[in-house]
């Protein structure tokens, strides 16, 4: 129903093997933001403008969410565990936020994507279930 074509690839295809495509789409007017629902996460990626690959922000696999998540008034917002690790800019730590607004105009969509995620976290196939997490770079392939 929802679904679009040249999809990025995490770490060369390295999520290939553990997670099934379920949906991307891009959250800002230009192709540099991506939001991708995968079996066994959803992740949040930006495509840097001078080397063209592709770099994970955050991911929550399902284990990571703690609760359903929410449609708002611009869009989603997705609830995960809180990580103490700390992110580092420079010299500083940066905390990181548990909540993410994913921006999305279209109600029906977000309506979609809710309904979709839901159905992935409340999934007993174990297959459906991943513990693996990392900050991979991305490439863009047009391999399936």
């Amino acid at each position: 129903m929802h679904k679009q074509s040249k999809i990025p690839i995490a770490g060369k295809g390295v999520y290939k093997l553990s997670d099934n495509y379920i949906y991307h789409i891009q959250t800002m007017p230009t192709d540099k933001e991506i939001f991708i629902v995968t079996s066994q996460r959803v992740m949040y990626i930006t495509r840097s403008y001078w080397t063209d690959s592709y770099k994970i922000q955050w991911e929550y696999v399902w284990s990571a969410m703690t609760r359903h998540p929410k449609i708002k008034q611009n869009g989603i917002s997705l609830y995960g565990k809180h990580n103490d690790n700390l992110r580092r800019w420079w010299c500083f730590k940066v905390k990181q936020s548990n909540v993410r607004l994913i921006l999305i105009s279209d109600p029906e969509l977000c309506s979609w994507i809710v309904d979709k995620i839901s159905e992935l976290m409340e999934s007993d196939d174990p297959d459906m279930k991943s513990t693996q997490s990392s900050n991979v770079s991305l490439i863009n392939s047009l391999d399936d």
